[in-house]
């Protein structure tokens, strides 16, 4: 990425981070790390989860249930077992909503449907957890998802320190076209130097991986590299939890006390 391509990335995530603002006070004792996946592919529950064992990692498994081709996606056993686990399951609408030709009351109604299907798959836990599909977001999104969920992360990059907004969290794409260990390392000194939260995320993990997958080997080396440090990896809805009860500033700047993880 280009040098004015980050300084534009920069100023509109601040600009979105504005609005519907959820700030929590993002300062814990030791940097924390968070593992997370999108979509999710078959290939990540038949090559990931066994590394994430391997090293007992729990990681948080961002699900549509109504992604196009399902054979090739989680479906309600592998989201069932994966809980079981000790995984975390979250939102990420029903069929990978498009904002961009869409609405965020269609978001918001997507994500509900998909919401209820996991409940009814993992005992009535609703995910409190959502990600937003290819990355879109808008400040009617923010606000009509804010109230049901303790968090919403975004694929904007950067460590989540300070201040952060639950509603707008930040993390880092991984992918195998551009993953090295050099870049692992950049961001995990990042979250060092700012003693904050980082968060990865990728979607598949195969032996022939997609454009926006990795190998296990290379799941591997994120999960050495950040243990190797001493650094903690938890599921992302953990380590929400954590930060919530450690601050008293858990509600909208604008929507106070709107937040209710159980009513629509």
């Amino acid at each position: 990425m280009n040098r004015l391509k980050e300084v534009w990335l920069e100023g509109k995530t601040r600009w979105l981070q504005s609005f519907y603002s959820r700030p929590v006070r993002t300062v814990p004792d030791a940097p924390l790390v968070s593992i997370s996946f999108d979509d999710v592919p078959l290939s990540t529950f038949h090559y990931g989860r066994p590394v994430l064992d391997r090293y007992s990692v729990k990681a948080t498994f961002y699900v549509c249930l109504g992604m196009g081709k399902k054979s090739l996606f989680l479906g309600p056993r592998e989201v069932r077992s994966l809980y079981l686990e000790g995984h975390e399951i979250g939102c990420h609408t029903y069929r990978h909503y498009r904002l961009a030709f869409g609405s965020a009351r269609g978001m918001a109604a997507d994500a509900k449907h998909n919401r209820d299907e996991l409940a009814g798959i993992i005992d009535g836990a609703a995910p409190l957890g959502f990600s937003y599909p290819f990355g879109k977001i808008c400040a009617g999104v923010k606000r009509r998802l804010g109230m049901h969920y303790h968090s919403l992360r975004s694929s904007r990059p950067g460590v989540n320190y300070g201040m952060t907004d639950f509603n707008c969290l930040r993390a880092i794409s991984l992918q195998a076209p551009s993953f090295s260990s050099s870049l692992v390392d950049f961001w995990l000194d990042e979250a060092g130097r700012r003693r904050g939260w980082l968060i990865f995320f990728t979607h598949g993990i195969s032996p022939e991986p997609g454009r926006y997958d990795l190998t296990p080997n290379m799941l591997e080396a994120l999960l050495t590299g950040c243990l190797r440090r001493g650094f903690q990896i938890l599921p992302v809805g953990s380590v929400a939890r954590i930060l919530t009860a450690q601050t008293a500033e858990t509600v909208s700047i604008q929507d106070r006390g709107c937040f209710s993880p159980f009513a629509y």
